[in-house]
């Protein structure tokens, strides 16, 4: 908790406070509930004591009472108001506690959230997304009850306990401690007995979730092959037996926590009638033995429940301390992550050229480059092409200069501006992007064109202009509701071809000055690809257009095109050039041929 506090903010903290001072009034409140009832019980075992207890007598005098009836009545009433204020304070005090701990999870989870989104491209490359849900939806909400609530819980306990149980010193101090020394070596024993078995179980739980949301999350990304190939029998096994080791651990952490309330409560109420027979033995007077049993029985009563919440949010503790220490780490590095793009204001602005000069980039020191020594540069308003075989790096290049990686070494310079993470958000405001693959979101095509902008932020003729240019007006007149049609999650509701143009309306939308087509338009038959093409080569001037190319025909009229293999720059320069000179080019130019004529 305190690795946790450490990461809250202030306001968090000071309400933390609050909480703190809640639960500091609930023990008062349980001390002066018990402490009321203590000469109500005294008065009708010994009546008498109205007479011997002097504070009893000068109450009985200052309130003008002319019976002990009436007086007993009093003192009571008094007791049961006492015991409902008590209670009136203990709800309240759950919920504030409560409040406390789902706003945490509240704002734990969106900070999590935020702090993934802040991270660099490369981290998504090395991690599961199925694991960041997890941790977004899922793990805060453990983290929130295995360690916010149990803290809570913890102080709580102590604070009542320690009330409660210092007003039975004060009454009867042997008796207390022994019954005190026999219930916490009890439970201090179980838990050292269960703590391990509560941590190896507690990691067995997170990485059994963590099984069950990949095999759930890729199941349904590839449901179409699983249905064509008939192999959701694999997916249902891993998710059975993930699933099945899932409920084992909670079953685990439930009973543990369960445990010693059956021996306190053996140990406590026996403790009460070992009491009473010791006094007995003593030659006690029974009035005597009647109210101190009947004190320590409503005692244990209040003590038992705040003694067993200690122990099972400590066993809770112990439980999630997997979540805590990765949860708790995520949030720390996403706050260092969160406040350096808060700062990333670097402004970069096109007006000359964008160069790479000598780029090399790993991705891992282990692995070979996908670039090596790269040196390129591209004129603002001009029209190129990226070629080469798969694998060759394209890919990679393009990655780099949407400001996504930066190079394992030299420089990626918008007009001498270098681009890096402080850079790289102003740079990519003014790129637009088409990937191969164009992410869907289940909302309507207009929102799906203006991905990101709020409903009511969408400029229509924007939209308008880049369906156009993209050709999506083409099948426009096909969906029920024009712009506001639910086009489904990743889209569903379209074809290849029209979600390549929805991805290509969507770059164009914000009339950005660099337009990047990553095989854009592979997906598109012919005449309509040669539609988009030319709308786009209208662009020319305006934009600087750089596509990597899979298809002859979105080559040919570019000013200069970059030839790549295995991760370097062999050749570039028009296409009649290259189709003279280069060799590799004349390979590649053959198969678009081929594929052309097919």
């Amino acid at each position: 908790m305190l690795k946790l506090f450490r990461i809250l903010e202030k306001r968090e903290r000071r309400i933390f406070a609050f909480v703190v001072a809640v639960m500091l009034l609930m023990g008062v409140t349980q001390l002066v509930g018990i402490g009321a009832l203590f000469p109500f019980i005294t008065l009708l075992a010994d009546p008498d004591q109205l007479q011997q207890n002097g504070l009893l007598s000068r109450a009985y005098d200052a309130f003008g009472f002319e019976s002990s009836r009436s007086f007993l009545v009093f003192v009571g009433g008094v007791a049961l108001l006492a015991l409902v204020i008590t209670n009136v304070v203990t709800a309240f005090g759950l919920y504030v506690t409560e409040k406390y701990a789902r706003s945490m999870q509240h704002k734990l989870s969106a900070r999590l959230f935020e702090g993934y989104l802040s991270r660099p491209y490369s981290f998504f490359l090395s991690g599961n997304s199925s694991d960041l849900s997890r941790n977004v939806l899922i793990e805060t909400g453990i983290l929130v009850e295995g360690v916010v609530i149990p803290t809570i819980q913890v102080m709580t306990g102590i604070i009542i306990s320690f009330f409660i149980l210092s007003f039975l010193i004060w009454l009867n101090p042997l008796m207390t401690l022994i019954v005190v020394i026999a219930m916490g070596a009890s439970y201090f024993i179980v838990y050292l007995i269960v703590s391990r078995l509560m941590s190896i179980f507690g990691k067995k739980r997170f990485e059994a979730n963590a099984a069950r949301f990949r095999s759930a999350n890729e199941a349904f990304a590839g449901i179409k092959d699983l249905k064509v190939l008939g192999r959701q029998d694999e997916y249902e096994r891993r998710f059975r037996g993930s699933s099945r080791e899932f409920t084992n651990a909670l079953v685990v952490e439930s009973v543990s926590a369960q445990l010693p309330r059956f021996l306190i409560e053996t140990i406590a109420f026996g403790g009460i009638l070992v009491m009473v027979l010791y006094l007995l033995l003593t030659g006690a007077a029974f009035k005597e033995i009647v109210i101190l049993a009947s004190i320590f029985a409503f005692a244990g009563y209040r003590t038992l429940p705040a003694l067993q919440q200690i122990y099972r949010a400590s066993a809770k503790l112990k439980f999630t301390e997997i979540v805590a220490e990765t949860l708790i780490g995520d949030l720390d590095k996403d706050k260092s992550s969160i406040a350096f793009s808060s700062n990333s204001n670097v402004e970069v602005k096109l007006d000359d050229a964008i160069t790479l000069r000598d780029v090399s980039f790993s991705y891992s020191e282990r692995n070979s480059e996908a670039l090596q020594n790269v040196t390129l540069e591209i004129k603002k308003g001009s029209f190129v092409a990226v070629v080469g075989r798969t694998g060759s790096g394209k890919t990679t290049l393009v990655d780099l200069m949407l400001g996504l990686l930066e190079p394992s070494s030299g420089q990626f310079l918008v007009d001498e501006v270098k681009i890096d993470q402080s850079s790289a958000p102003s740079w990519r405001r003014q790129v637009g992007y088409v990937p191969q693959q164009i992410f869907l979101s289940d909302d309507t095509l207009a929102s799906n064109i203006a991905l990101g902008i709020s409903q009511n932020l969408i400029d229509l003729e924007k939209v308008k202009r880049a369906a156009s240019i993209a050709q999506v007006e083409e099948f426009l007149d096909q969906l029920p509701d024009g712009f506001n049609t639910l086009i489904g999650e990743r889209g569903v509701r379209l074809s290849g071809g029209q979600r390549q143009r929805v991805g290509i309306a969507r770059a164009i939308y914000s009339s950005p000055s660099i337009l990047i087509l990553d095989e854009a338009t592979s997906s598109l038959d012919s005449i309509t690809e040669r539609a988009v093409m030319d709308a786009i080569e209208q662009l020319r001037g305006d934009m600087t257009i750089i596509v990597v190319a899979h298809r002859l025909s979105t080559v040919m009229s570019s000013e200069e095109i970059y030839v790549f293999d295995s991760g370097s720059l062999v050749d570039h320069g028009s296409y009649k050039d290259l189709v003279k000179n280069s060799d590799l080019f004349q390979e590649l130019a053959s198969m678009f041929e081929e594929e052309s004529s097919k």
